[in-house]
C-alpha cells in the first residue's frame, strides 16, 4: 500500500472518477441525481491523501484548512478495505493537519441517509453539531476536538 499527497492541488481526474464510482451508488441527492465528487478549487488550499494498492485506489481524503478548523471535504474507503482501520488513519491525517496549523478542531459532514457514517463518526470522537439542507443535500454536520499529540 502506498500513500500519495494531494497537497495544494485539486483532486485529480483519477481521484474524482474513483470517488464518483465508489460513492455515487451509495446514495442520491434529494432530486434523485447521483452524488457528485467533482469540485472546483476553493480559495483555501485543499490537501489530502490518496491510498492505493496494486489494484488501484482504495482510500481518499480531501480536506481544507480554514482559519479556525480543518474541514474534511471527502473521505472514502473502498468496500473491500472497510473495517481495516484505513478510515481512521485517513481521519488522523486531518488531525495532523489541524495540529500543524495550530488548530484544535476538525469538521466534516455527511448525508442524512448515510447511516453507516452517522454511526461511524461518533465512534471516532465526532459530535453532531447540526442538520440542515445545503446545496440540495440533507446534511449532518460533525466536529471533533483534536487531541494533543502524545
Amino acid at each position: 500500500m502506498w500513500w500519495s499527497s494531494l497537497r495544494r492541488r485539486p483532486m485529480s481526474l483519477r481521484s474524482r472518477r474513483w470517488c464518483a464510482r465508489h460513492t455515487s451508488r451509495t446514495w442520491r441527492a434529494s432530486d434523485g441525481s447521483p452524488a457528485r465528487c467533482s469540485r472546483t478549487t476553493p480559495p483555501w488550499s485543499p490537501t489530502g491523501a490518496l491510498v492505493a494498492r496494486r489494484e488501484g485506489v482504495v482510500g481518499l481524503l480531501v480536506s481544507s484548512v480554514h482559519p479556525d478548523h480543518v474541514l474534511v471535504e471527502n473521505v472514502a474507503v473502498a468496500a473491500a478495505e472497510r473495517g481495516t482501520g484505513l478510515g481512521a488513519r485517513l481521519l488522523a491525517i486531518a488531525d495532523d493537519q489541524a495540529r500543524a496549523h495550530g488548530l484544535g478542531e476538525v469538521r466534516l459532514y455527511t448525508h442524512e441517509t448515510m447511516t453507516e457514517n452517522l454511526a461511524y463518526y461518533p465512534r471516532r470522537g465526532f459530535v453532531e453539531t447540526g442538520r440542515r439542507t445545503e446545496n440540495g443535500f440533507s446534511r449532518v454536520f460533525f466536529t471533533r476536538i483534536v487531541p494533543p499529540q502524545v
